[in-house]
């Protein structure tokens, strides 16, 4: 006959029984968490890339904008003024527009301007007596405000005897049809080849008319 004993007994070993039930709770909990933490990193990770491929699609649709800094520096290939422009706008400079910024009447005008303006005499300086025939560039960037104010030009390569006469032509210009985006004004970067071409004994002085020194949108 069982006594009291063996009801003990019983109840001895419900402690071990509940802690490996416990256990395996605790077991299944943490292999759940772990699904879930791998599935939350997928969708993180999925959703990144989504919104990485969003935002070329939109830099593509949407004129790029650079940002500048407040105060441009003054060194040997910047002109002033600066654009005088607000802190808002100045972080607002594009590179990319639906309609590029322009000398008003298109390129044969501006070929005609600078050839009329470019001081050709300041070369022939340079040049000497040895030198009679001279062909070579420069290339420049600069802003081209919404009011189609230029400034901010810098001198990005080619030969220094043309430094000079190109930023001297460059500020004699008038203002030019600025950037636009749809149908808005905007501050944008123009790019600018200075082709200079100078022979003494023909008496020929020109600014060759390269489709590629005018609409320009690279430094190289």
């Amino acid at each position: 006959m069982k006594g009291p004993a063996s009801n003990g007994g019983i109840f001895h070993c419900m402690p071990n029984a509940i802690f490996t039930s416990l256990h395996y709770l605790l077991l299944i909990a943490q292999h759940k968490k772990n699904i879930i933490s791998k599935i939350a990193g997928n969708m993180t990770r999925h959703f990144l890339l989504l919104l990485f491929f969003a935002t070329l699609l939109s830099c593509g649709a949407q004129a790029q904008a650079v940002r500048t800094q407040k105060k441009l520096r003054a060194d040997s290939t910047s002109t002033f003024p600066d654009c005088a422009l607000g802190n808002e706008e100045e972080d607002k400079i594009f590179t990319r527009l639906e309609v590029i910024a322009g000398f008003k009447g298109g390129s044969e005008k501006w070929f005609e301007f600078a050839k009329k303006h470019f001081d050709f005499l300041s070369v022939e300086k340079i040049m000497g007596d040895s030198i009679t025939i001279f062909r070579d560039s420069l290339i420049v960037k600069f802003v081209v405000t919404k009011n189609g104010t230029l400034c901010s030009i810098s001198i990005l390569k080619g030969n220094p005897a043309l430094t000079a006469p190109v930023l001297k032509l460059l500020r004699s210009s008038p203002k030019w049809a600025p950037g636009t985006n749809g149908g808005r004004n905007l501050n944008s970067y123009r790019f600018l080849r200075i082709d200079v071409f100078i022979d003494k004994k023909e008496n020929a002085r020109d600014i060759p008319r390269c489709f590629n020194s005018y609409y320009r949108t690279w430094d190289s």
